[in-house]
């Protein structure tokens, strides 16, 4: 395939991923809105479910097209990438603050699972049983969401009440479904087809392919609705939307992958992309629990780690 061609394949596959991910989110909420549900944390779940669709679709398009490297460099660098660039780049418009209960819960829990991905993943290869455990524990999660959405009402939530009341009619949100998912889909295909050609063309890893290039292009949803969250001060979306996106990939998207397909990969490279990923979620989490604001010096200092990681493992 030409190198315009390829290049014009790439394109392509990312404005259909975006779209789609935009397009899912907004039919999504409308759909829980039109049942009369009007919670804040609802609607973060479902907008890191969305945003996550593009790495779902991109791996389990990677794994069933044989390039499994290609598929556990994405799941991990779109996690290193949504922690980095999404904070680093959000925090250069407007340094932002995260929610106490985040803080508490959801980034011990990110760390937790990060660690026992890891441990799943050592050896090599992840198996349908650990598909499943991941599977387990992204269902808890969302139990946990969902049975404490009484108890977790904000001034955020009440400021949304007038522009919730707002919703398409049923008909308008599952057509609006229903593309979405099938741009999600080409676009998935598309991007991984034209990451493999990169790879082959100029003898680069897919492993990490799928850490930098195809992790950019699927993160890009996560970074466009945090950038956009932090300007409006939507503080609890912008930092929940990041720690929920990643979670949401290192359960849901690799447990159904691993479930449905039991994949290997590279050793070498997908222990040095995991240790990586680490870094920035232990200091991510330093910063908002003892600073509480992310600003713009830790925007930068994030943004020099991912240009560095990206530097590093080009090498493996």
């Amino acid at each position: 395939m030409a190198a315009s061609l390829v290049v014009l394949s790439l394109v392509i596959g990312f404005i259909c991923l975006t779209s789609g991910a935009k397009l899912l989110c907004n039919s999504t909420i409308h759909m829980v809105r039109k049942l009369g549900c009007n919670f804040i944390a609802i609607e973060v779940l479902l907008i890191s479910l969305g945003t996550a669709a593009p790495d779902l679709m991109s791996a389990a398009v990677a794994i069933f097209e044989g390039q499994t490297d290609i598929s556990i460099g994405s799941i991990l660098g779109s996690n290193f990438t949504n922690l980095t660039l999404g904070f680093g780049l959000a925090s250069l418009f407007a340094p932002f603050k995260c929610e106490k209960k985040i803080t508490i819960l959801e980034f011990p829990l990110l760390l937790v699972l990060t660690i026992v991905f890891i441990f799943f993943c050592i050896d090599g290869k992840l198996s349908r049983l650990e598909g499943i455990a991941l599977l387990v524990s992204f269902a808890a999660y969302v139990s946990h969401i969902l049975c404490g959405k009484n108890s977790q009402t904000s001034k955020l939530e009440t400021e949304n009440n007038a522009a919730n009341s707002c919703t398409w009619h049923l008909g308008k949100s599952i057509f609006t479904f229903i593309l979405s998912s099938i741009l999600l889909g080409y676009g998935a295909h598309l991007l991984v087809a034209s990451s493999c050609q990169i790879a082959d063309s100029y003898g680069i890893s897919k492993t990490f392919i799928g850490f930098s290039l195809l992790a950019f292009g699927t993160s890009a949803p996560e970074i466009f609705v945090v950038i956009m969250a932090a300007k409006q001060k939507r503080y609890e979306i912008c930092s929940g939307n990041i720690i929920g996106s990643s979670l949401v990939n290192l359960t849901l998207v690799a447990g159904l992958c691993a479930t449905a397909h039991p994949f290997s990969f590279q050793e070498n490279a997908f222990l040095l992309e995991a240790i990586a990923i680490l870094l920035p979620t232990l200091t991510s989490w330093y910063i908002f629990k003892t600073k509480k604001t992310f600003s713009r010096m830790c925007g930068l200092l994030f943004i020099a780690m991912y240009l560095l990681a990206m530097l590093i493992t080009k090498n493996f």
